[in-house]
């Protein structure tokens, strides 16, 4: 019976290694994602907050993450209208965009300091990806378009407006070209400096979530 519990013990001593709680947003998260470096995990939240975790090696138990509060919420607004609906890493791990949903989109150094904000969209953003090269930075929002962003001079490069429904995910093919779907049921592919989708795919019955990787 001893030799039991103690089994028991060790067991539920693996098991805390083996899982790290992260603590500290007050309200739901609606998004977290890894940096390409992998020791960063953000997180975007209901509290009108992002959060930039530091995970080190080893067992999880055996130290605190660092972490830094990336704040959307200005004197004047509330929680409800500001909280992080998406975010995505650029390639390199040097940039996190956030959107939010007031419509706006931020970018973040590494470092937690806030170097832009977008504005363009009239509604919540739903989506968020940067292209590889990390020139282009893709939104698309309840508001029914998609946004592709100059990152270098802090301005909409284009916004396409095909849809009739709120978009709710975007993803790139490449560095000029991407897909968007919608609870309009429908798929489009668009190219940076096209004022017409290249495909539309058709034939989902329910909204669209999510896209797969472009591979045609």
């Amino acid at each position: 019976m001893e030799k039991q519990q103690k089994e028991k013990k060790r067991e539920q001593d693996r098991e805390r290694n083996d899982v790290m709680v992260l603590e500290g947003h007050t309200s739901e998260v609606f998004v977290c994602a890894w940096s390409p470096k992998g020791s960063l995990l953000a997180s975007g939240s209901g509290d009108a907050t992002a959060r930039i975790w530091t995970i080190g090696d080893g067992p999880c138990n055996s130290n605190i993450p660092n972490v830094l509060v990336l704040n959307h919420l200005e004197s004047q607004a509330t929680e409800e209208n500001k909280g992080v609906t998406s975010l995505d890493w650029n390639s390199e791990g040097t940039l996190l965009a956030t959107g939010s949903y007031d419509g706006q989109v931020r970018i973040w150094k590494r470092s937690g300091v806030l170097i832009s904000t977008l504005n363009k969209h009239k509604g919540p953003i739903i989506s968020l990806k940067w292209n590889k090269k990390g020139d282009y930075l893709l939104s698309g929002s309840i508001d029914t378009t998609v946004v592709v962003w100059n990152v270098k001079f802090g301005e909409s490069k284009q916004q396409f407006d095909f849809h009739s429904g709120p978009l709710l995910d975007v993803a790139w093919r490449n560095n000029d070209s991407f897909a968007s779907s919608s609870a309009d049921n429908m798929i489009y592919v668009c190219k940076v400096g096209e004022n017409k989708p290249v495909k539309t795919f058709s034939g989902h019955q329910v909204m669209l979530k999510m896209l797969c990787k472009l591979n045609y």
